[in-house]
């Protein structure tokens, strides 16, 4: 089964990339295969932008 990445998804990303965490564990938390996390990273849409 697929699973699409909410924007919600994407900033439990950054968050836990942010406290450290490895893909693998990310993927665990989301419950999401682990190709699911590393191709977000490689898209580079973990990444919250600021209005400023």
């Amino acid at each position: 089964m697929h699973k699409h990445l909410t924007w919600t998804d994407r900033l439990k990303i950054e968050k836990a990339l942010k406290e450290g965490l490895k893909p693998c564990k990310i993927a665990d938390r989301l419950h999401v295969h682990n190709t699911t996390i590393y191709r977000e990273l490689k898209r580079g849409t973990y990444t919250h932008l600021n209005s400023d």
